[in-house]
């Protein structure tokens, strides 16, 4: 996971309570990448991961890049923060919106 999110220490520098989601694009191939899920803890990974499959209903997270916060009371509860780089698809290509880091 270092070499896929270049940090050494594998803690991404997540305080207590955060979760991390990355998608890593392996541009060689298109299409295709990494998914990094990750948090500070076992239960932030789950705040993460929850993010991620509700992302189409309720999250719409835009970025490759997300932090993962709150109280995970349930599903709708988290919060999100976009970190990375925001893309918009046309006819399956890619199209760089903004950047928010």
């Amino acid at each position: 996971m270092a070499e896929v999110v270049r940090d050494s220490s594998c803690s991404l520098g997540l305080n207590k309570g955060e979760g991390y989601l990355e998608y890593v694009s392996k541009s060689s191939i298109p299409d295709s990448g990494y998914m990094v899920v990750s948090g500070n803890s076992e239960k932030d990974v789950v705040k993460a991961a929850t993010a991620l499959v509700h992302q189409n209903d309720f999250y719409g997270m835009q970025s490759n890049k997300v932090l993962v916060y709150g109280n995970h009371a349930n599903d709708y509860s988290l919060k999100i923060k976009e970190l990375g780089t925001v893309h918009t698809v046309t006819r399956g290509e890619s199209v760089e919106v903004r950047k928010n880091e």
